[in-house]
Order: C-alpha cells, then sequence, then structure tokens
C-alpha cells in the first residue's frame, strides 16, 4: 500500500524534522491519468523532490550547494546507482558538525516517514565512510522503484559530510498501439515439445475466455530501457506460443512467444514486431487454469 506521507514534504532538513514546504501533488494523483513517458517522467521527478524533503539530519546540519570540501572526492557521486536508463536523481549536500558515528547513528534510527530501512554498513574498502538507504513502495503504472541513498563521510574528528540522493526510476508505459486488438475472437496456443513432453495445441473459442486472455496479455508491462534480467527458471522450460485470430481459422493478426527466458514474451501485432513484455509467469498460469493445459513447470 503506498503511503502518502512519502511524498508531501518538501524542502531542505536541517534541525532533525522534515521541511515545511507546501505539499507536493503525489505521484499517486498522476496515476489516476493515462499513463506517458512524458507524465511518469514528470511525475518521477516531482516524487524526488518530495522524497528528498523527508531526509531527516542531525540538528545544526548546514546546507551546502556544492560537495564539502575535504570529502576526498567521495561525495561527489552517488554511492550507487540503478541501471537502469529511466532515472532521476536528485541530490544535496550538508556539513554536520558532529562525528562520522554519531551522524551514521542518527541518520539509521530516523527512517522517514512511509520508508522502510533498505540497507546500511561502512562504504567498503573505507573506514571513513558510510551509507544508510531508505525506500518505499512503487507506483503502480508509473514508478517502479524510489530510493533515498544517505551517504556521509567523516571531514574531520567532530565533522561529517552528508549527500542525500533521491533516486526514482519511472516506467515507461506500453503504448496503446501494442496491445492485442479487442476484436479478437480466438486464441490458440502452442506447446512446444519439450524431451518427452509432446506438442500440444488447444484452442480458446469462448468468448469470456478469449477476453479475459486478451486483458491479461494487454495488462503485461514492457521490458524496461537497460533493464538487465536474470533467468534462473529458463533452463528446462518450453517455449509456448500464442496465436490471436479475428475469426476461427483465420491468419493471426498477433503472435506472442514465451521461450522462458528471463519470464518475458516477445510480441508481434500485424506483422511488426513490439517490444517484449515482462512478467508473463501469471499469465501463463491464469492460460493453464482458463484451458485446462500444463504450459511450464513440466517434470
Amino acid at each position: 500500500m503506498l503511503v502518502a506521507g512519502a511524498l508531501t514534504a518538501c524542502g531542505a532538513v536541517t534541525d532533525g524534522t522534515r521541511g515545511a514546504g507546501e505539499p507536493t501533488r503525489s505521484a499517486t494523483h498522476t496515476a489516476t491519468t493515462a499513463p506517458t513517458p512524458a507524465r511518469n517522467r514528470a511525475a518521477a521527478r516531482q516524487d524526488a523532490r518530495a522524497l528528498l524533503g523527508e531526509a531527516v539530519v542531525p540538528g545544526g546540519a548546514i546546507r551546502r550547494s556544492h560537495e564539502p570540501s575535504g570529502d576526498r572526492g567521495v561525495l561527489d557521486r552517488p554511492a550507487q546507482v540503478p541501471a537502469l536508463a529511466d532515472l532521476v536523481d536528485l541530490h544535496r549536500w550538508w556539513r554536520v558538525p558532529s562525528s562520522l558515528a554519531s551522524v551514521y547513528r542518527f541518520v539509521k534510527s530516523h527512517t522517514p516517514s512511509g520508508g522502510r530501512l533498505d540497507g546500511w554498513g561502512r562504504r567498503y574498502p573505507r573506514p571513513d565512510a558510510a551509507f544508510v538507504d531508505f525506500e518505499w513502495p512503487p507506483v503502480s503504472g508509473v514508478i517502479q522503484s524510489r530510493d533515498l541513498n544517505i551517504e556521509l563521510v567523516r571531514l574531520g574528528a567532530h565533522t561529517t559530510g552528508v549527500r542525500v540522493d533521491a533516486q526514482v526510476v519511472w516506467i515507461v508505459p506500453r503504448p496503446w498501439s501494442e496491445r492485442i486488438p479487442g476484436d479478437v475472437r480466438e486464441i490458440d496456443v502452442t506447446r512446444e515439445r519439450l524431451g518427452r513432453f509432446p506438442r500440444v495445441t488447444v484452442r480458446a473459442t469462448a468468448q469470456a475466455v478469449v477476453r479475459e486472455l486478451i486483458a491479461a496479455f494487454n495488462r503485461l508491462p514492457i521490458v524496461q530501457p537497460g533493464a538487465v534480467e536474470s533467468c534462473p527458471f529458463g533452463i528446462g522450460q518450453p517455449t509456448v506460443i500464442f496465436a490471436f485470430r479475428l475469426k476461427r481459422a483465420g491468419p493471426a493478426v498477433a503472435r506472442a512467444t514465451y521461450s522462458g527466458a528471463c519470464g518475458s514474451v516477445d510480441i508481434s501485432i500485424d506483422g511488426r514486431r513490439r517490444t517484449p513484455l515482462a512478467d508473463a509467469q501469471p499469465l501463463l498460469l491464469l492460460t493453464e487454469r482458463l484451458l485446462d493445459v500444463k504450459l511450464i513447470g513440466l517434470s
């Protein structure tokens, strides 16, 4: 469940409390309109500003407009960056008149509103630097991940430099032109031969089943630009092919192929290859239930 409080405050934090700026319109409100790349990007930037305002630093912290001197370059860039193209990263610096250990304990024990402590520790191999990470729930169809990364470095015996990065990865929505047509009347599903399991084809013509499968396909997100997928379950999975037809035994207006690799689906509509679809496992399980056929998890 999305906690709206994580999106409602903005402004610098210097005294152990959140900023008292005007409430920021949250990404959840933006999600009520049809997502587009421009809307999602704008929502991510707005959300990053709000998350940045949720950071809590010790009293006496002095906001800096540039990297604090004496940090030996530790705070010149984020400690970590998501390996995705669609990232908004906004940051701020502070100089705190307290020891590294004291600031580290304070930041780690003050979870921002709506967030969750996600990681903490020393910045290997530097004994004079540490980090604390917080995360917030994603926003369906709009924002994939929302993180606040706080980097700390010793500037002196009783002085600590702080860098806070709000990192929000926005979702590239699936274009309407890449959805299965609603006037499809038949779906043929083929599980290709795998070892001792023979090739099997089943046909969906009951319109309630056809509509449910089309709706499930059209809910699938696209594989995001720059995504690096791990594929532990692809080995030994059969290829499953969906053919969508406007009439019984007619030509296919769309085809989708699941090859077991990374859970993604290659899809073509009107003979043109489209962006692969992600998170296909629930779709395959639904197809198994509706058509009473075993497609994956063969043993």
